[in-house]
C-alpha cells in the first residue's frame, strides 16, 4: 500500500510526502552510470535531508519508511520535543514471504531490488521497532495489507489504532499479529 491509498484511512495527509522509491525514479535517468544501490542510498539520503529540513522548518510532512533501523527514533524524539504531534501508520504482511513477493512485484513496476535475506532481517527489525513507535505516537494505525481469501478480504484489515482522544490504543484484530499488538 503506498501513501496515497491511504487517504481514506487517515485522513488529510500533509503536503510534503516523503518516500525515497519516488525520489529514486528521476535519478536513474540523471545517474545512468550509477548502481541501483547507489540510487537507492542517494535517494535515501535525499529523503532523510528533507525530513531534518522540515523538522527545523516544523512543516508537518510524511515519510515512508520500511523502519529497519534507528535512524527514525532520534528525529522523533526531536521533531515531538519541537512540539510536533507523531503519527504512525505500519503496514505489514501476515508472513515474510510475502514481502520477499510484493517486492518482487514492485520490481516489476520499475522499483528497486531488495535480496531475500535482507528483506527478511527487514521486516524483524521492523516488528522488532514498532513498539517504540507505537508509544510515542499521538495517533496511529496498525494495518495488515495481506489480503486474499485467508482474511476473507480483498483490501487492508485495521488491526489497531489509536486516537489522539484516547490513552492507548484500540487492538481490533489480536489474533493477526500477536507480536505486534502485545506491544500496545
Amino acid at each position: 500500500m503506498r501513501s496515497g491509498a491511504l487517504h481514506p484511512l487517515t485522513g488529510k495527509l500533509p503536503e510534503l510526502s516523503l518516500n525515497p522509491d519516488d525520489i529514486a525514479r528521476p535519478l536513474r535517468a540523471l545517474m545512468p552510470t550509477a548502481s541501483e544501490l547507489e540510487i537507492v542510498r542517494h535517494a535515501q539520503a535525499e529523503s532523510d535531508g528533507r525530513v531534518d529540513q522540515a523538522i527545523l522548518a516544523r512543516r508537518p510532512f510524511l515519510v515512508e519508511t520500511v523502519l529497519s533501523s534507528d535512524k527514525f527514533r532520534t528525529r522523533v524524539t526531536e521533531a515531538q520535543a519541537g512540539g510536533f504531534r507523531f503519527g504512525l501508520v505500519f503496514i505489514t504482511l501476515r508472513t515474510a514471504a510475502l514481502h520477499v513477493a510484493r517486492i518482487a512485484d514492485r520490481v516489476i513496476e520499475g522499483g528497486h531490488d531488495v535480496p531475500t535475506d535482507r528483506v527478511l532481517a527487514r521486516r524483524t527489525r521492523s516488528h522488532a521497532a514498532f513498539g517504540w513507535f507505537a508509544a510515542r505516537a499521538h495517533r496511529g494505525l496498525l494495518i495488515d495489507n495481506t489480503g486474499g481469501p485467508a482474511l476473507a478480504t480483498d483490501g487492508p484489515v485495521l488491526v489497531a489504532e489509536k486516537t489522539e482522544d484516547q490513552a492507548g490504543w484500540h487492538v481490533h484484530r489480536p489474533d493477526l499479529y500477536p507480536d505486534l499488538t502485545a506491544s500496545l
